[in-house]
């Protein structure tokens, strides 16, 4: 097991590294996005995936080990990157389209663990972008479905 002994910072510079139970270290940027690690051994989690830009959902996903499995969950409904930036979670569907061993599961209202009146919002919110996506003006939601949307994550 790997357990963070201490945080030490490297400096002034966009990195610092944290220091484990072992002979090398993880190194995170200033986004906390882990860089030149190999994670064997290990499950990962990425939570709120769609606030990681395609550069850096790409560096994640390519520190996968030998016996480890990687889960990115997140909502594309909910992106708060900043204006234009394109969301990771966005189109790494369609960049690992056909990779065996890839699977993707698609989250709706129905899934929704809060109140219940969540689901009803995600919902109402769907309906009213496909209202909007129909003509009237204002652009849904880009992939949005009626469901809630690409949710990767539970709300």
């Amino acid at each position: 097991m790997r357990f963070i002994d201490s945080i030490v910072p490297a400096g002034v510079q966009e990195t610092m590294c944290i220091q484990v139970a072992a002979e090398d270290s993880l190194y995170v940027t200033d986004h906390f996005l882990v860089t030149h690690n190999t994670l064997n051994d290990a499950f990962i989690i990425l939570d709120e995936a769609q606030n990681t830009t395609p550069e850096q959902m790409k560096m994640f996903l390519t520190r996968l080990g030998f016996g480890s499995k990687i889960v990115v969950t997140g909502d594309i409904t909910q992106v708060d990157l900043p204006g234009g930036t394109t969301s990771g979670l966005r189109v790494v569907r369609d960049i690992l389209r056909g990779v065996d061993d890839v699977h993707f599961s698609q989250l709706g209202s129905a899934d929704v663990v809060r109140h219940r009146l969540v689901s009803n919002i995600v919902d109402a919110y769907a309906k009213w972008d496909a209202e909007r996506e129909s003509g009237q003006g204002v652009h849904a939601v880009p992939d949005r479905t009626a469901h809630g949307g690409r949710a990767g994550r539970r709300r």
